[in-house]
C-alpha cells in the first residue's frame, strides 16, 4: 500500500522503474559534521493561518563550495507586509546584504541570489542569513524572524545534487536538485513545512 508520500510523487511521475527511493534511502542524505545546530526558524504565538518564515538551511552552518550562491527561503502563507532579508558575517552588526520587499511575498520557496545582489561571501567566514517579517516598522518586538548560518568553503564541481549532499555541501545540494530531491533533502533536515508545499504542488 502507497503512503502519503508515495501517493504524492506519483502526482510527479516519479513511479517508475525505482524513480522513487525507499523512505529510509532518502535518510541522511546530507552529510553532517557534528557542529552545534545554528538555524532557527520563526513562529507566531497563534501560528495557524499566519505566515510562519523558514530559512532553507541545514540544522548546522550549511557548506557553499562557491561563494555567490542562490539561498532559498519559505513563507507557509501570503504576506502582504514588509519583508527583509539579510546576511551578516557572524562577529558584525553591519550585514553584508539588506534587502527590503515591501510589499511582502507570496507563500512557497522563494530564492535569493546572492550573484544577482553582488554578494561575495569570504572564504571560510560564518554569515547569518536571516528573513524577517515586520508588520510595524515602528514596533521591531512584533518581527517574527527565522535565520541559519552558512559558510564558504571552495569545492571541486559537483557530478550532482546527491554527490553535493554526500560531501555535506547542502547549499549546493539544494540548488542542482530537482523537486523529489529537494523534498528528501529538506524532510532530511528536519523542515516538513517547504517540504509538504513542494509536495502540494504536484497534487
Amino acid at each position: 500500500m502507497l503512503g502519503r508520500r508515495q501517493i504524492l510523487f506519483g502526482a510527479l511521475g516519479l513511479i517508475t522503474l525505482g524513480a522513487l527511493p525507499a523512505r529510509g534511502a532518502d535518510a541522511n542524505l546530507l552529510k553532517r559534521f557534528g557542529a552545534p545546530k545554528t538555524r532557527v526558524q520563526g513562529g507566531t504565538r497563534s501560528g495557524r493561518g499566519k505566515a510562519q518564515p523558514e530559512v532553507l538551511l541545514s540544522e548546522e552552518p550549511a557548506l557553499s563550495a562557491t561563494a555567490e550562491p542562490d539561498l532559498f527561503w519559505y513563507l507557509s502563507a501570503d504576506y502582504g507586509l514588509r519583508v527583509e532579508l539579510t546576511l551578516t558575517p557572524v562577529g558584525s552588526t553591519e550585514p553584508l546584504l539588506h534587502q527590503v520587499q515591501k510589499r511582502g511575498a507570496a507563500a512557497g520557496i522563494h530564492a535569493l541570489s546572492l550573484k544577482d545582489a553582488d554578494v561575495r561571501l569570504a572564504e571560510g567566514q560564518d554569515y547569518v542569513f536571516a528573513l524577517t517579517l515586520v508588520p510595524d516598522p515602528t514596533v521591531r518586538t512584533a518581527d517574527v524572524s527565522a535565520r541559519g548560518t552558512l559558510r564558504f568553503v571552495p569545492h571541486g564541481p559537483f557530478t550532482d545534487a546527491r554527490a553535493a549532499a554526500a560531501a555535506g555541501y547542502w547549499v549546493d545540494a539544494f540548488a542542482m536538485a530537482d523537486r523529489a530531491l529537494r523534498v528528501a533533502l529538506l524532510e532530511d533536515v528536519d523542515l516538513p513545512r517547504p517540504a509538504d508545499w513542494l509536495l502540494n504542488q504536484a497534487a
